[in-house]
């Protein structure tokens, strides 16, 4: 018995495998319960830039954010001129977007900012439903 199991548990898993989370941005998301159709999906947009208190831009400034905290964006950088463009390409339908704006070096304190998806620019896309894009100066203070 505890064999059928084994053998159970290893084909249902190879199964999942196979179904599992990949994007297709062209055709649709595929997920472990079948295709999701692009009418569902949506890309978060957020540029902006990173400046000192004396308005001097900071780069290598890791910023990212969360919708409704729970989809997390990997961590995107500024640049030279302090200027960060994050996006996230995911279902529709977060009420907040929290960015993230933090100095790996820790001379500068971390900055949270929550945005309503309502006062963010709605867009079509070509590909997906839509796009929401904001953008958003964040000036961090030295520690």
């Amino acid at each position: 018995m505890k064999r059928f199991r084994i053998l159970l548990n290893t084909l249902l898993t190879s199964l999942l495998g196979l179904f599992a989370a990949s994007c297709d941005r062209g055709g649709g998301m595929v997920c472990m319960y079948g295709p999701m159709p692009v009418d569902d999906m949506a890309v978060y947009k957020v540029t902006g830039q990173i400046t000192d208190e004396q308005n001097q831009p900071l780069d290598s400034m890791r910023v990212h954010f969360y919708l409704d905290q729970f989809v997390r964006t990997d961590d995107f950088h500024s640049d030279s001129i302090g200027e960060y463009h994050a996006e996230l390409w995911t279902w529709k339908g977060a009420d907040t977007l929290q960015l993230v704006v933090y100095d790996p070096k820790k001379e500068y304190d971390s900055d949270t900012t929550r945005i309503a998806i309502s006062d963010m620019k709605l867009t079509p896309h070509e590909e997906l439903s839509c796009s929401y894009s904001v953008e958003l100066d964040i000036q961090l203070k030295k520690k």
